[in-house]
């Protein structure tokens, strides 16, 4: 369960992305950048199941709206790869389809070897 502190300022900070506070959209505001990235950092260390698609959303909006390190798109990554036990062929699939999609993001972002070499296994073994 999430603590009431951390549920209050996943509000806060939603309320911020979403412009609802009154600031104008955080969309590509360079001082934005913090409240995406703190906003993404605590979905994560909810570690919720539930919020997965929160998380997912928050850092597809993150990526829209700046580049996002190496670190922040491997992360993403490693989440994103964990397979659940109850997933089926075609969710697996949409899952790899879904990665194939980040790496190919992230390398535009940053061309950086380790998500390049992320890329190419993921790649060589979406072909076996």
């Amino acid at each position: 369960e999430i603590d009431v502190k951390s549920a209050e300022r996943l509000m806060q900070l939603r309320a911020i992305l979403d412009g609802g506070d009154g600031e104008a959209s955080a969309s590509g505001s360079p001082g934005h950048y913090e409240i995406h990235l703190e906003y993404v950092q605590l979905l994560r260390s909810c570690g919720k199941r539930g919020l997965a698609s929160q998380l997912r959303k928050a850092r597809e909006k993150f990526a829209e709206a700046f580049p996002l390190s190496p670190e922040l798109w491997i992360q993403w990554l490693e989440d994103e790869e964990v397979a659940d036990g109850d997933e089926d062929e075609d969710e697996v699939a949409m899952r790899s389809e879904y990665v194939s999609d980040l790496l190919r993001k992230a390398v535009a972002d940053y061309p950086d070897p380790v998500l390049w070499a992320k890329r190419i296994r993921h790649r060589a073994r979406s072909l076996d």
